[in-house]
C-alpha cells in the first residue's frame, strides 16, 4: 500500500489528537491535585483555629474557676 498525502495527515492528526488528549488530563490531574492540597491546607488551618479558641476557652474556664 502506497502511503499518500492523506494518510501522513492523518497520522499527524492522530498524534496532536492523542498529545492535546494527553496534555488536558495531565492538566486535570493537576488542578484536581492542587485542589485537594488547598482543601487539605484550609482544613488545617481551620484546625488550628479551633485548637487555638477551645485553648482560650480552656483559659477562661480555669479563670473563671479559680476565682
Amino acid at each position: 500500500m502506497k502511503t499518500t498525502s492523506y494518510h501522513i495527515n492523518l497520522k499527524a492528526y492522530s498524534i496532536a489528537v492523542t498529545s492535546l488528549r494527553k496534555q488536558i488530563e495531565a492538566k486535570r490531574k493537576l488542578e484536581l491535585r492542587t485542589k485537594c492540597l488547598n482543601r487539605r491546607f484550609l482544613i488545617e488551618e481551620e484546625r488550628n483555629d479551633l485548637t487555638k479558641l477551645m485553648e482560650e476557652i480552656n483559659e477562661l474556664r480555669n479563670t473563671l474557676i479559680n476565682t
